[in-house]
């Protein structure tokens, strides 16, 4: 029988992180049962918590970097994530002083070599498993990743494709049951060519041949030699899972990535929970969108719903195309969608949240009582896909809510919104 597992004891680290370059202390600390993996800035006034889960990623720059909803961040957060998943630890608090975990050597070993000395202790509850019932196909990019469906085992299949001579092409395949001893020890690397342009991009601050293979056209420049020949595959696969245990609950299924980064693993990871929510039923398309908004054509503006935590937060889609009615006046020859509706679609998804976070939803309205610091980043054109996050940060009759709107992850629209929940006039209701 499995159970959910957290640490027997704390554990402490300190040393430079990779990218920022600043003197961190790390600790790990037991959590209670489903608590999650958590991290704590210690460093920050209030000592945010930022759920190591997908929702959290903020950017993807060499490495994942997640943030709070107040903007509080942790960067390079994957060698941490896949040391713990890899010790099937499901519950810890990641305290960190700093910004950024340190780098240690590069691997995941020294962290998957203290749990081992500190313990993992078992706790009472069964762990959350994610597992689909068919395989999903993703490509972004040139990167291409596949999950196939398990019953019982995780395992990660890494093609890596280098135009380098030192590396090339290569696979390698594991389950996790071999990650202590044939991922964990595996180092991040990067290519001589490339230091001088990420350290003025602001990224490896604190790289050295301490804490990371360079190679160059004739081998490695480390002392040290490598630690499998096809070491940067296992270090790819480590990020991969690092990155997916973002993922809520342990997965189960074959994962097989080709030429994927950070960037691919975590839209990959947000598919896998968008495929989870269409399985569950938890994924709304416009049928059951209509059946909560009132809204209709043309001015209902939420196509589907994608990730809901009731009374907390949602993300919803709005497919942007050239034959949206207000197109034909904004603008002739040069359409733009008007800044007012991008407002109204986050509003609409306010609206569908609210309805959902209350039991006696029926019956009711949500009329937009206020519109504050609204502002306007890029135009959103014909063939756009526009992501509406809303957040509750006070739900009550006159609720107050932060929305943002996206598109391929740039901020196109963000605003401040209060909604008032009131009885619906008889006259008015949706279809059902």
């Amino acid at each position: 029988m499995r159970r959910q597992c957290t640490i027997a004891a704390p554990i402490e680290f300190e040393g430079v992180g990779l990218h920022t370059g600043r003197t961190v202390k790390m600790r790990l600390l037991p959590a209670a049962e489903s608590t999650g993996r958590i991290f704590v800035r210690s460093d920050v006034e209030g000592r945010p918590e930022i759920p190591g889960r997908i929702e959290r990623v903020h950017t993807t720059p060499r490495g994942t970097n997640l943030a709070s909803e107040d903007g509080v961040e942790v960067h390079t957060v994957e060698h941490v994530l896949a040391a713990l998943r890899g010790c099937d630890v499901d519950n810890a608090l990641i305290e960190l002083d700093g910004p950024e975990p340190p780098a240690l050597d590069g691997s995941a070993l020294p962290v998957v070599e203290a749990i081992d000395r500190a313990g993992v202790e078992p706790q009472s509850a069964s762990p959350e498993l994610f597992r689909l019932n068919g395989p999903v196909h993703f490509r972004e990019g040139g990167a291409e990743l596949v999950y196939l469906p398990s019953p019982d085992e995780f395992r990660v299949t890494f093609n890596i494709d280098f135009e380098h001579p030192q590396l090339g092409m290569g696979t390698v395949s594991e389950p996790l049951s071999h990650f202590r001893d044939r991922v964990a020890p595996a180092r991040t690397f990067c290519f001589d060519h490339e230091i001088e342009h990420l350290r003025a991009q602001g990224l490896i601050q604190g790289g050295s041949l301490e804490n990371a293979v360079v190679f160059s056209k004739e081998g490695t420049l480390n002392e040290e030699p490598l630690r499998f020949p096809d070491e940067p595959a296992r270090h790819k696969m480590l990020d991969l899972i690092g990155d997916l245990s973002l993922v809520p609950g342990r997965i189960l299924g074959h994962v097989i990535a080709i030429r994927a980064g950070h960037a691919a693993n975590v839209s990959f990871a947000k598919e896998l929970v968008r495929e989870k929510a269409v399985e569950e039923g938890g994924l709304y398309d416009i049928q059951r969108v209509m059946e909560i908004l009132p809204h209709r054509y043309p001015f209902l503006l939420v196509d589907r719903i994608v990730e809901i935590e009731i009374g907390k937060r949602m993300v919803a889609i709005k497919n942007v195309t050239a034959c949206e009615p207000y197109f034909e006046g904004h603008f002739p020859g040069q359409p733009v969608m008007p800044g007012v509706l991008i407002l109204e679609a986050l509003a609409q998804a306010a609206a569908y949240l609210l309805y959902r976070s209350r039991e006696d939803f029926e019956g009711k309205m949500v009329y937009l009582a206020a519109v504050e610091n609204a502002r306007f980043r890029k135009t959103v054109v014909p063939g756009d896909q526009l992501r509406l996050e809303v957040f509750v940060r006070r739900l009550q009759r006159l609720s107050r809510i932060s929305a943002r709107a996206t598109v391929q992850g740039v901020v196109v629209c963000e605003t401040e919104m209060q909604a008032m929940v009131v009885d619906r006039p008889n006259s008015i209701g949706a279809s059902k």
